[in-house]
């Protein structure tokens, strides 16, 4: 077994929330299983009050690849001056089966609008047969869109519910972040899951990694996504499953914030 690598390199969108496709990826006959895939996004120009956070989908006609929301790496806004470290990239594991000459495509999407496109990476690690990852294909999705957090403390805001088909939740993935932060004010949140379709009753309680605070005239801390390993199961495996995650804000904010998140399972 040996580990192959392709990329694909195209410029992202500028709207929140919007599609913007990707150039397809077309893997080599001799591929039989896609066993990794990461992203990069580097923002072209930086401005206040556009951090940059959002998620690439992954689909084809040829395997059963989809859903696969991977998330980029997060760039935290800025007071005045920006300084933008630039996080390496995760490299999720899929363990994919796949026919020779698949063809992947990709989607693009930031979480707040940009002044300018981002350059946007999507790398694809495949092998002629079997993984050395373990066993087993997984799958992610996001929930598709952020949403706003309380700017004052202690308040709590429900997230975007997610729907999925699942024998075993793995992980969770999210963040949460000021819109533009402010002088002396951080970004600590805490963060609950819960499912009526869990198997075991018990809390699921953590915190997203905290956007740090800054003086005037800097860049905000900077934030890594969070990524939250576990391994639930769910009373009616295969079937439909809705998870829900609230997100409290547990430090005042004067600006706005948002939050996103997204589950790994299969």
């Amino acid at each position: 077994m040996a580990l192959f690598l392709d990329v694909v390199q195209g410029v992202g969108n500028t709207t929140a929330a919007t599609a913007v496709s990707l150039p397809d990826l077309t893997l080599p006959s001799s591929a039989r299983m896609i066993t990794r895939i990461w992203v990069t996004g580097v923002p072209v120009n930086f401005n206040v009050a556009e951090p940059f956070s959002g998620y690439v989908t992954v689909k084809s006609e040829d395997c059963g690849i989809a859903p696969l929301h991977i998330p980029f790496e997060i760039v935290p806004g800025f007071i005045t001056v920006a300084a933008v470290v630039q996080r390496e990239p995760h490299k999720w594991v899929v363990n994919c089966p796949c026919p020779g000459n698949t063809k992947l495509s990709f989607q693009t999407f930031v979480d707040t609008t940009q002044a300018a496109a981002t350059e946007v990476q999507v790398t694809v690690e495949f092998t002629n047969g079997g993984s050395p990852f373990g066993s087993g294909q997984v799958h992610m999705k996001s929930s598709e869109g952020v949403d706003a957090l309380g700017t004052a403390d202690d308040t709590a805001i429900s997230l975007n519910a997610i729907e999925i088909k699942a024998s075993r939740l793995h992980a969770i993935w999210g963040y949460a972040l000021a819109l533009q932060p402010t002088a002396d004010q951080a970004c600590p949140t805490t963060a609950e899951i819960t499912s009526d379709d869990f198997a075991e009753s018990g809390p699921f309680r953590f915190a997203w990694n905290p956007e740090g605070g800054g003086i005037a005239n800097m860049a905000s801390g900077g934030v890594d996504l969070t990524i939250i390993e576990t391994d639930r199961s769910f009373k009616s495996p295969g079937q439909k499953q809705t998870l829900n995650c609230v997100t409290t804000t547990r430090d005042a904010m004067t600006g706005n914030g948002f939050a996103g998140w997204g589950v790994v399972y299969s």
